[in-house]
């Protein structure tokens, strides 16, 4: 089973990576993160603010739906595969 602490919202102070969609969380943007642990691993994941609320819908339609970097940017559509229109090319 898996648990969620602490989540935050920031503004980066340097660069980071989004655990939702693997696109560069720019320093000066707004993200937000939070410490995960599931069977013995403890880690601290950061998303964009928009990934985070995607995360949020999409997780409770599916509990398993966490794989790194899989979504597109702000939306539930699976990477490179688009089909809101939130993220044209």
């Amino acid at each position: 089973m898996s648990s969620l602490f602490d989540t935050e919202h920031r503004t980066a102070r340097k660069t980071h990576v989004c655990w939702w969609c693997g696109e560069q969380i720019d320093a000066g943007s707004k993200y937000c993160t939070w410490v995960y642990a599931d069977e013995g691993t403890i880690r601290r994941v950061k998303c964009h603010s928009e990934c985070y609320d995607a995360w949020g819908t999409l997780h409770r339609e599916d509990a398993d739906c966490v794989d790194y970097g899989a979504y597109c940017r702000g939306c539930t559509c699976e990477r490179g595969h688009c089909k809101c229109g939130r993220n044209k090319p």
